[in-house]
């Protein structure tokens, strides 16, 4: 019996192989989503980890006397690395006094050769001669000191003339010292060999003089992994979309390969052929088709998935390239271990997709179909009785999470009653009414999901922490919505059909109305995927774009924002012409890492990118204008806060930049800048995102910072002079102490810039996940014109014309589309619009309008493009055969 099967299904499947090739490209599109995923975040996180050995070269462990500002070592020579190429004179001994070795990114920037002549500002810090009782010798104050060089060699960008990926310029040590005026000074060691012996090794000496020893090269790469481990998890909530929407679109193909197949399953059932068989057999079928899909995906995977992790690389680049250094550039290897994983993950899912769809399609209609009528599937069964149990125990258990939990409390609470919420609704749906009892609840939904999330939800600890409530909240009016709309589409199309001109367009859109609304859980569904992709391609652009506060706002009564490698004289520099006020505060870089809040509860929360520390002093408090984001209530203004920090020398102020998300007002704020960790407490945080740091008081500075001179400068320009003329002015008087302004519009617009290409990528991924999906929708679109046959035969015989039943056809689905693009504009950005203002008012709520009326045009051609074939398929079937099976 099981080889009689076997041959007839076989014969069945050669016989239209077309169809096999249509699931194929189903699961392709899941195979194609899934392995790219693993694949870029496999090479991504290469990339990241090559960087981080790339910043640092050969370099392990770092050693510096913070407390001491410089270390008294000999100057001798000493080679470190492999030895340089380039051209000219590559090896620093035989370097002439005044000579120096130049990296060629320096060499592209400047358009150098060698021979030519340049001048290097050398800011020198604050420098103090110890003796060993304390007894200062000597002492020398910052100042930025000229340097006129000759290129001697240029050397390409490897080993030492690549540290940092920056632009570098090589000299003996002997000779920067004189110039600098240090004889027989070094400011810090670079060490190469096994780390943890270089730390051993240093122990003795950080504990007597003050020494620092860093894993530099340790610490970069446990920051890479933490980074890369992070996009790992947003690519595969992202996949997960393209993945359920390349299901839905499989199991419709498979069932309409089932249809296909109908006589071969009906004769299998009259020759006693058990469901359990059929299902075997189109398992069988579909692994086969699983694996050629797997075969070919994964090897147009490797690309797709290398060029989704370049993209990702090069909007770090573009931040890095602002910093002063290039990203690394590598050729990923492709890992075995990664292939195998992607492999893996790609079979396990389709195999499960063609299980589901095998089981549906062994339910098919045996009677129907030997007495001559359309396929169709059986009634399924009723719903599980268990889902009101599930989701009652999840929500209890996450509302107990919420009760009890330090950080995110508000979010859980509420994602613990909405499901409890949920429980009730599916255990009222198996004893009442449940049309009537869907539209109640849909309505009770929509309210609780805009009203709820502002009164659990927790909105101080930042929009990125805030990020989950706002997305499910949304997502959850606009799944009430579509449960709403899906109960009134011939209203709907109604409202349509007044803009078509009477006649056979008002008959056609009227059927395609009764269409949509007969089969609620199909529209629901296609109109459901349209609503939250757009919505969530909307919550992408608000995201990005939430820093696009009002220059005027940030700005603080300044014009101009820029940083010197060197002291600046702020009298000098305000003589130039449009400059009303000017200030010169010092300033120094903390790396990632070296920056933290801490609040009450413990809670730990750190940037992922390096901010300032100021040098604040009364000049600044006096001059600047900031609002205040939040603060403790005895501040009721930004100057307050900054005099209170100046002279109490344990407080901080911090701009929007610097500020980690969640922390607030009152908690810790963690420094660590080589003597061990410092704490300030938050006073206040400036309405700006263009000052980039945290103030402190001059004194504490000093005792932290060793390295003084780098400054930053604050400019306004007077009453009708443009900010830009002010940069300029001030470059060409500052450019002695490596002095670069710009307009604080240019620097708004850039961090703005940055973070919506960031969220940029990811909406893209969300459209390709829509339009994968969308084809599913024309399988649907097949699959209901097969079911339908007898009613488009009686409509041809009332007078429909073939062109009619084509406008039918493809406005229900259409319909479908358009009301998805309105309840994700409506419900889901009007949700997101209410909660916005409600919790982050003082932020920009800037919708891409752009990208989501793209993201409509697309869809609405993608659902005409994938429905037009099979409509006009059922538009040239003859009726007459159909008619004969209506009873």
């Amino acid at each position: 019996m099981t080889r009689r099967a076997a041959a007839l299904w076989v014969r069945g499947a050669l016989r239209r192989p077309g169809r096999g090739l249509l699931v194929v490209g189903g699961l392709l599109a899941m195979v194609l989503t899934v392995a790219a995923a693993v694949v870029g975040s496999d090479t991504l996180r290469q990339v990241f980890v090559a960087d981080a050995s790339a910043q640092w070269g050969t370099v392990d462990v770092t050693v510096s006397a913070p407390g001491n500002q410089l270390l008294g070592l000999s100057s001798e020579e000493r080679t470190f690395g492999e030895p340089l190429s380039g051209t000219g004179t590559l090896r620093t001994e035989l370097l002439g006094q005044h000579k120096v070795i130049v990296n060629d990114r320096l060499a592209r920037r400047l358009g150098l050769s060698l021979g030519d002549r340049l001048t290097l500002t050398i800011a020198v810090p604050h420098t103090e001669w110890d003796t060993s009782d304390g007894r200062v010798l000597r002492e020398r104050d910052a100042a930025a000191v000229p340097w006129r060089v000759s290129v001697a060699g240029i050397a390409a960008d490897t080993g030492v003339a690549d540290l940092g990926r920056t632009a570098n310029v090589l000299a003996r040590l002997d000779a920067t010292q004189r110039a600098t005026g240090l004889p027989g000074k070094v400011s810090a060691l670079h060490a190469d060999g096994d780390t943890d012996r270089l730390l051993a090794a240093y122990q003795e000496w950080e504990d007597r003089l003050g020494l620092d020893a860093v894993a530099v090269k340790r610490e970069a790469h446990a920051i890479a992994d933490d980074e890369s481990g992070q996009f790992i998890g947003i690519f595969a909530s992202l996949a997960l979309l393209v993945v359920l929407g390349s299901a839905a679109l499989t199991v419709n193909l498979i069932v309409l390969l089932g249809y296909e197949r109908s006589r071969e399953v009906a004769l299998l059932g009259a020759m006693g052929a058990t469901r359990r068989t059929v299902t075997a057999l189109l398992c069988a079928e579909g692994a086969a088709y699983t694996v050629v899909a797997t075969a070919v995906g994964t090897v147009l995977a490797i690309p797709l998935g290398r060029l989704l992790a370049e993209q990702v690389a090069t909007h770090f680049a573009s931040i890095e390239l602002g910093r002063g250094r290039e990203f690394a550039t590598v050729a990923a290897e492709l890992r075995p271990a990664s292939l195998a994983v992607a492999v893996a993950l790609v079979l396990g899912i389709g195999l499960v997709t063609v299980f589901v769809a095998a089981r549906r399609v062994a339910s098919l209609d045996v009677e129907r179909v030997l007495r001559g009528l359309p396929p169709s599937l059986a009634a399924p069964p009723p719903s599980w009785a268990r889902r009101p149990a599930l989701a009652a125990g999840a929500g209890l258990l996450l509302l107990g999470m919420g009760i009890t939990a330090t950080s995110g409390a508000g979010f859980l609470r509420f994602a613990g009653l909405s499901l409890l919420l949920v429980a009730a609704w599916l255990h009222a749906r198996r004893s009442r009414a449940r049309r009537r009892l869907d539209t109640w609840a849909a309505a009770a939904g929509l309210a609780w999901f805009v009203v709820a999330p502002a009164a659990l939800g927790d909105f101080g600890g930042g929009v990125e922490s805030g990020f989950a409530l706002l997305a499910v909240a949304g997502a959850g009016a606009v799944t009430c919505a579509t449960v709403l709309a899906g109960t009134r589409l011939r209203g709907v199309m109604r409202l349509v059909r007044g803009y078509l001109p009477r006649g056979r367009a008002q008959a056609a859109t009227r059927t395609a109305g009764a269409w949509a609304e007969q089969h609620r859980g199909r529209s629901g569904a296609v109109i459901g995927l349209v609503a939250v992709t757009l919505f969530m391609v909307g919550v992408m652009s608000v995201l990005g774009r939430a820093t696009a506060i009002d220059v005027d706002r940030q700005r603080g009564g300044f014009d101009a924002v820029g940083t010197s490698v060197g002291p600046v004289d702020p009298d000098t520099l305000a003589d130039g012409n449009g400059i009303a006020n000017m200030v010169a505060l010092e300033h120094t870089m903390l790396d990632e890492g070296s920056f933290a809040t801490e609040g009450d509860d413990g809670t730990r929360a750190e940037l992922r990118w390096p901010v300032r520390l100021i040098r604040g002093d009364h000049e600044l408090a006096a001059a600047q204008s900031y609002r205040l984001a939040a603060a403790l209530p005895e501040y009721p203004t930004a100057a307050a806060a900054l005099y209170d920090a100046l002279d109490s020398g344990d407080g901080v102020v911090l701009d929007r930049y610097s500020t980690p998300d969640g922390a607030r007002p009152g908690d810790d704020v963690v420094l660590d800048v080589g003597h061990g960790e410092r704490t300030f407490e938050l006073l206040a945080v400036a309405d700006t995102y263009l000052l980039g740091g945290a103030v402190i008081g001059s004194a504490v500075y000093d005792e932290l910072v060793a390295n003084q001179g780098p400054t930053l400068v604050l400019a306004s320009a007077e009453p009708g002079t443009p900010s830009s003329a002010v940069a300029d002015v001030l470059n060409a008087a500052g450019g002695s102490a490596g002095l670069t302004m710009r307009p604080m519009s240019e620097v708004a617009e850039e961090i703005t810039a940055i973070n919506a290409t960031f969220t940029d990528i990811f909406a893209t991924v969300l459209q390709a996940g829509l339009a994968v999906a969308l084809f599913a929708v024309g399988a649907l679109v097949h699959r209901a014109t097969r079911e339908r046959r007898a009613e488009f035969a009686l409509l041809r015989a009332t007078g429909f014309r073939r062109r009619d039943l084509v406008l039918a056809v493809l406005a229900e689905p259409v319909l479908r589309g358009v009301t998805g693009i309105g309840i994700g504009i409506v419900a889901g950005l009007g949700t997101l619009a209410l909660l916005f203002w409600r919790g982050y008012a003082d932020l920009a709520f800037d919708v891409h309008w752009a990208q989501l009326g793209g993201t409509a045009a697309i869809s609405i051609t993608l659902i005409v493009a994938t429905c037009l074939l099979p409509a006009l398929h059922a538009a040239r079937r003859e009726p007459d055969h159909d008619l004969r099976h209506i009873s």
